[in-house]
């Protein structure tokens, strides 16, 4: 469980070889995005792409603690994964134009980055 445990924590310090905003730091590029008053990107196609790739991530995420017997890393993923699934339904079915409903996507992703954020620093411990 150590290796993966750090990989996943490398993965959300962003320790990786891409010049983006990435691991835990992708959150606030993210929500940036729904807090902007022109809407532009928030209303595009790439926006739904992002929220129903990376929420399909941490499903996985959700599954491999469970399957590991992590129990509280499990719980963790599974309230992340829920919050990325709730703000790309929202995504898909509301009119993101609308003030509310950014404001409900931001929400539901700070609520995501904060659970990353608790995990990361469980998986230290344990790495």
């Amino acid at each position: 469980m150590v290796l993966p445990t750090r990989l996943a924590v490398s993965h959300l310090k962003g320790e990786e070889w891409c010049d983006n905003a990435k691991g835990l730091e992708a959150y606030p590029a993210l929500i940036r995005h729904f807090e902007a008053v022109d809407p532009q990107f928030a209303l595009c196609w790439q926006m739904e792409y992002l929220l129903g790739t990376y929420g399909a991530l941490k499903y996985y995420a959700w599954k491999y603690f469970k399957k590991m017997e992590q129990t509280e890393l499990a719980e963790i993923y599974k309230a992340v994964y829920d919050a990325w699934q709730e703000a790309f339904r929202i995504k898909k079915e509301q009119d993101v134009s609308q003030t509310e409903v950014k404001v409900k996507i931001a929400a539901l992703l700070k609520s995501a980055h904060e659970n990353e954020i608790k995990a990361v620093e469980i998986m230290e411990k344990i790495a």
